[in-house]
């Protein structure tokens, strides 16, 4: 009996393995280390203290412990200008096949004002979207994101609500987007954090890092270009030779209205440290590179990294999680998370304290390992273990009435399990599923019409040889 209830369990763990599977490939981009809670606790004594920089705001987030290292004026709204293509960018390579080829529009070419085109486009133009997705980050394009939005939304104000759908998942809470491109509007604005939280996720991306890396990129042929062209990258902290090259930059974005001034994005790695940093509003783009390679080395050596795995004394947590709950086993501390603290305090001097949610079904066990530091939340650590399931009564031993309670009781907890699974079912989910019954109902009507049509054709066959036997006769 118990056999069998493994075996059930199993199966629903496999259907809803195989609903998980069908889900769009967007649904995953859009977790990552992107959804973590930021940490802020800069205000604490022992802190580093941030360079001076003369941009207006900026905001710089260590990726991996998503806590925020320095702020100047993060949530004041400002205008990103072309660090709006960043978000354009993300959404194209989330939704898009980049093998797909798009046609340059009217409105692509003639909707963009004369001083913000790149000149490099034509009305009736193709090229694929991957080549178009070069344009626009390495070149700033304002004609290739007013396509990309056209090819993925049909257009541009519908695109736009699809931007703000998604800069609302990554955090972002006081932005609002109007265009693709980040030409002016009244309605066009973020806030360096809210870029910070929008360009911590699009990094995370592979395709969008990979085109956004990139420094020089060849261009198939066009109707305008028979030969093709070459963009080269504007953000100068990824052109080696550049006077403002730093190889700690793995990644940018360089944005510039009049209205808005100077705004830079960048993605710096250096070791094991990743960070994301924005900086808005500079009077001059040297002073975006300058702030921006103040920032980094402030970042990177201001601060130390910690496994938060390998800070555990795991002995000691299940000891400590089995005075919770009894029967708790295969204890497991989430092996992505980070505790970052300043580079002067050891993470000894941090404090941990486990706290576990109620168990769910099935005895799986879910919660966190805080650490705090001066009184401070400086990580929230996943933790996740599974509790042994309370072994049947002795007493319905070799009771054939016992044997058949126990019979019925699985029967309706089985019935209750499946209800409980399909009632924490997405519509979507219930309709791949729905989808998926109705093939497999289609694939056994063919079976059967198939063996009917070869029973019909034997049947046929034997007439004839009947017949033609006959009438040798």
């Amino acid at each position: 009996m118990r056999i069998k209830r493994k075996i059930g369990a199993f199966g629903s763990l496999l259907l809803a393995a195989l609903l998980l599977l069908a889900a769009p490939v967007s649904g995953w981009a859009a977790g990552g280390r992107a959804d973590r809670a930021a940490v802020d606790y800069r205000d604490a004594e022992g802190w580093p203290e941030g360079p001076e920089i003369s941009s207006q705001a900026a905001c710089l987030i260590d990726l991996k412990s998503g806590a925020i290292l320095y702020e100047k004026n993060g949530d004041e709204t400002l205008y990103p200008a072309s660090i709006t293509k960043v978000l354009t960018a993300l959404l194209i390579v989330e939704n898009c096949d980049l093998d797909e080829t798009l046609t340059f529009s009217r409105q692509a070419v003639e909707d963009i004002e004369a001083d913000g085109r790149s000149g490099l486009v034509a009305e009736g133009d193709q090229m694929t979207v991957r080549d178009c997705l070069y344009l626009l980050l390495l070149k700033s394009s304002n004609e290739a994101a007013y396509a990309l939005a056209e090819h993925m939304s049909g257009s541009v104000e519908a695109f736009a609500e699809e931007m703000n759908r998604r800069a609302e998942e990554l955090g972002a809470e006081n932005s609002h987007f109007a265009n693709p491109h980040g030409l002016f509007d009244e309605n066009h604005y973020t806030t360096a954090r809210d870029m910070a939280r929008i360009y911590w996720g699009a990094v995370q991306n592979e395709t969008f890092l990979e085109i956004n890396s990139t420094p020089r990129y060849s261009m198939a042929p066009t109707a305008t270009w028979p030969d093709g062209f070459t963009v080269e990258m504007l953000d100068q902290m990824l052109v080696p030779g550049s006077e403002y090259y730093n190889e700690d930059v793995a990644g940018g974005k360089t944005g510039y209205i009049q209205k808005a001034q100077n705004t830079l994005v960048t993605y710096g790695v250096r070791e094991e440290r990743e960070l994301v940093c924005v900086t808005m509003k500079a009077e001059a783009r040297s002073q975006s590179y300058e702030d921006t390679e103040a920032l980094l080395d402030y970042g990177f050596e201001s601060f130390t990294l910690y496994p938060a795995a390998e800070q555990v004394d795991q002995e000691a947590l299940m000891a400590e999680a089995a005075a919770e709950a009894p029967g708790v086993e295969a204890l497991e501390v989430d092996p992505d998370a980070w505790i970052l603290l300043p580079l002067e305090v050891s993470v000894e001097q941090a404090e941990a304290e486990l706290q576990m949610d109620e168990p769910a079904e099935g005895g799986a066990w879910a919660g966190r390992l805080v650490y705090t530091w001066q009184g401070r939340e400086i990580a929230s650590v996943p933790v996740s273990a599974q509790v042994a399931e309370a072994e049947s009564s002795a007493s319905g031993a070799g009771d054939p009435a016992g044997e058949a309670g126990g019979l019925e009781d699985f029967r309706a907890q089985s019935q209750q399990e499946e209800e409980n699974f399909l009632a924490g079912l997405a519509p979507w989910q219930l309709a791949v599923l729905a989808a998926g019954a109705l093939a497999a109902l289609a694939l056994i009507v063919l079976f059967i019409l198939r063996l009917w049509i070869q029973h019909q054709r034997r049947k046929r066959r034997r007439m004839r040889r009947q017949n033609r036997e006959r009438y040798r006769k």
